[in-house]
């Protein structure tokens, strides 16, 4: 995460499993852990037109790195390729509400009566029923991921339980210790 003038102020902690070989678990783990920027990271073409492709429905980008998982295994470089800015007109700070984030997508979705709360998150779900059933998997390990699907509504059903997975753990970094220029290659010598 870096701030409005390039200084890295938070790193991510990805807890997820996406490399591990079992489809149910990489699914399993998309769906129960807080990710990270997974959708903005380099993908394989030929894997992304296989999916649905990205959706302008209640938090769409999961369900599309979902259905990417449950195609193969994620490779997470060990560097940072990938900077999240965080300012006040991020989306998800300047659309705090499901429609408003929904019409920031795709401006039809505003309609109250075309596009209510409901429908915008019946679609989210969906989402990865379709994902699972696009999927190529072996049918336990699609029966697999139906269930950790269920449990993770279940999860969401019962009172007091209104925690999602919807931002990665973030580790704080001292204030101005780290810069983009100091992270990235090449970016230090173009100061010289």
């Amino acid at each position: 995460m870096i701030d409005g003038s390039g200084v890295v102020t938070a790193a991510f902690d990805n807890p997820l499993a996406p490399a591990t070989a079992s489809a149910p678990e990489r699914f399993r783990s998309l769906l129960f852990d807080s990710g990270g920027d997974d959708d903005g990271e380099i993908m394989r073409t030929a894997a992304l037109r296989r999916t649905a492709m990205k959706e302008s429905y209640h938090h769409a980008d999961r369900t599309i790195i979902a259905e990417l998982a449950l195609h193969g295994p994620f490779y997470q470089a060990p560097d940072w390729p990938y900077f999240r800015r965080d300012h006040p007109e991020r989306a998800e700070q300047a659309c705090p509400k499901v429609r408003s984030r929904c019409a920031n997508m795709d401006s039809r979705r505003a309609s109250r009566l075309r596009n209510p709360v409901a429908r915008l998150y019946g679609e989210y779900i969906w989402g990865y029923i379709a994902a699972i059933r696009r999927a190529p998997l072996s049918g336990a390990d699609r029966q697999e991921c139906y269930r950790a699907l269920a449990q993770r509504l279940a999860s969401r059903a019962r009172p007091g339980t209104a925690a999602r997975p919807s931002e990665p753990q973030l580790r704080s970094v001292p204030r101005a210790l780290i810069s983009v220029d100091a992270v990235v290659a090449g970016r230090a010598d173009r100061s010289s």
